[in-house]
């Protein structure tokens, strides 16, 4: 990359650098995830400072013409979304995932505009976050080839509406014909819902939840999601 287009792009990350500069890890909408420095963006009186949040949607100029590291300019901004706490935590919750499963200049422009329309749907106060939460989750998965199969189970056998299965996300679902240790299991009528992304029986919605968490939890390895834990405490202190 020599000297790249201006482009739309949303920080994921930041991280100081040297003395007044940041690493930024940034979700562009030409080259996926990549880390650029920002040079002079923690001095008190840069306009940077308040440019470089997540949830703003800016676009910039991208330079690597001496240095391994891309320089991030020109930075404007295009629009941001204020959310309230609920919507925050949620949006925070997307883009730890982003930071952790997308892979390195990688363009994924479909999950760039459905993470678009996620933060707009979540300024705007969307009804079910949990059902806008996971299409996003199951979107973002097929996208970066870990999608999960609601047709077959481990053999490539169809699955059955009144069979109960147990998922291994590096197998699939496995017919329990068994008396199973799992406390999770799911009936493959639920199973062919998810397929269809129809999540209106809370059953299905809660069990989607569990599933999509399995294989994101086994992509990231010993990395920890922090917005799951930050979301528990809101709904403790809802209660």
């Amino acid at each position: 990359m020599a000297e790249a287009a201006r482009q739309g792009m949303w920080v994921l990350r930041t991280t100081p650098y040297k003395e007044y500069g940041q690493l930024v890890v940034l979700f562009t909408e030409q080259f996926g995830k990549i880390t650029a420095v920002v040079h002079g963006s923690r001095r008190a009186k840069s306009p940077l400072k308040s440019l470089l949040q997540p949830f703003n949607y800016i676009s910039a100029v991208l330079s690597s013409k001496h240095s391994e590291l891309c320089t991030l300019k020109e930075v404007e901004l295009n629009c941001s979304f204020p959310l309230q706490q609920k919507e925050l935590i949620c949006a925070q919750y997307l883009n730890e995932i982003l930071f952790y499963l997308l892979e390195n200049n990688i363009p994924e422009p479909q999950i760039f505009n459905s993470y678009l329309g996620v933060l707009r749907q979540l300024a705007g106060g969307a009804p079910d976050i949990e059902v806008l939460l996971r299409n996003f989750e199951l979107e973002l998965l097929d996208n970066i080839g870990y999608g999960i199969d609601f047709i077959s189970d481990y053999q490539g056998n169809r699955i059955r509406a009144n069979v109960s299965y147990v998922y291994e996300p590096d197998n699939g679902f496995i017919p329990v014909t068994f008396e199973s240790n799992s406390k999770y299991t799911f009936i493959g009528a639920d199973l062919a819902s998810m397929s269809r992304r129809e999540f209106g029986n809370r059953r299905v919605l809660s069990a989607i939840k569990h599933i999509c968490k399995k294989v994101i939890n086994s992509r990231i390895g010993n990395h920890k999601i922090y917005t799951r834990a930050l979301f528990a405490q809101y709904l403790a202190m809802r209660r």
